[in-house]
């Protein structure tokens, strides 16, 4: 009688529902995990749209450069460039006399080509170059965006906020059709966090030890975070009637 009441057990309706969310569980944390790295390549994704590349160089005005004579060298530069260049300045106020002139080309070989030329050309027109202006030729180029890039990166992106919200959904239903109470499904979401936060490497007192920035985005930690007040909606609606129960059986 014992082994037909497990094997009653084993194949019951509360033990199907069981593994089911404990499928749905994994399936959620699957998604998690195909979320990320799809974050991470959201931007060469893109890139993949872009057919024009830009080159920079930081300029760093020093003794008695001032930024009006950098302007002025620029303007005389780009006269008799055909670069399509631009200058600007830095925001930051700390970084005071740091300047950024770009370059946008078909191929990067053209970009970083022409920003030399202009650079060279900047640093023969402005006053004492040798003492007064640094310049700085970065040695990669990075894409241009354009119209079917930036819907690609919006595309990818809202793919990757569907993929987050239905890992902690399913997490969260998953944890429910467990059985588990309110306490249960709190645990449940904050499973990603864990797993993003503290990497199962990340044990020891080494360098390993170090988690969160070395492991895991925060930006897509963050991400995470904001969609959370949905799938804590979700479980407090999930576990109503629970409470309810307990509210009836204290007041008898």
């Amino acid at each position: 009688m014992d082994k037909l009441a497990n094997k009653t057990a084993y194949g019951s309706a509360e033990w199907r529902r069981a593994r089911s969310g404990a499928r749905q569980g994994l399936a959620g944390l699957g998604l998690l995990l195909l979320a990320y790295p799809l974050y991470e390549a959201r931007d060469f994704i893109a890139g993949l749209a872009t057919t024009r590349v830009v080159a920079t160089a930081i300029l760093y005005t020093r003794n008695e450069g001032t930024e009006v004579q950098l302007q002025r060298a620029f303007a005389a530069a780009k006269m008799h460039s055909p670069a399509e260049a631009t200058f600007e300045s830095e925001r930051n106020s700390t970084r005071h006399g740091t300047y950024y002139i770009s370059v946008t080309a078909n191929t990067s070989e053209r970009a970083k080509a022409d920003l030399a030329t202009l650079a060279d050309a900047i640093r023969a027109t402005f006053p004492s170059a040798e003492s007064n202006l640094l310049v700085s030729l970065n040695n990669s180029t990075t894409p241009t965006p354009n119209g079917l890039s930036r819907g690609i990166s919006f595309g990818v992106q809202a793919a990757v906020v569907l993929m987050m919200l239905a890992c902690q959904l399913l997490l969260v239903i998953g944890a429910h059709r467990e059985g588990m109470g309110r306490a249960g499904l709190f645990a449940a979401m904050a499973t990603p966090f864990t797993l993003l936060i503290y990497p199962s490497g990340s044990t020891g007192r080494g360098p390993a030890s170090h988690y969160a920035l070395s492991t895991a985005d925060w930006n897509f930690v963050l991400l995470l975070l904001a969609l959370t007040p949905v799938s804590v909606i979700v479980s407090l609606w999930l576990t109503r009637k629970s409470r309810q129960a307990v509210g009836r059986r204290g007041r008898a």
